[in-house]
């Protein structure tokens, strides 16, 4: 799940893997985790074989939720309904 949410991060802010990587690295680190982050070949690796579900076009703002259910990709309304 972690290189999946890194996968869908990198892709909704437009970044490169190394960029991806140093993006979830300061997101663990403002807590002050001591987390292992997959680095850029791990994730490139994953890639080819996990399906990342596609940003839909065209839907304005988006919401990433990660939670003990796992990982989902919603638009403003969906969200707010399920909350």
């Amino acid at each position: 799940m972690a290189i999946t949410t890194a996968l869908i991060a990198g892709a909704v802010f437009g970044l490169a893997l190394r960029q991806t990587v140093g993006l979830i690295a300061s997101i663990i680190q403002l807590p002050g985790l001591d987390l292992a982050v997959p680095d850029h070949t791990a994730l490139s690796r994953r890639a080819e074989s996990l399906t990342v579900p596609a940003l839909p076009s065209g839907c304005g703002s988006l919401h990433l939720l990660v939670d003990s259910t796992g990982l989902k990709l919603c638009g403003l309304n969906k969200w707010l309904i399920k909350k």
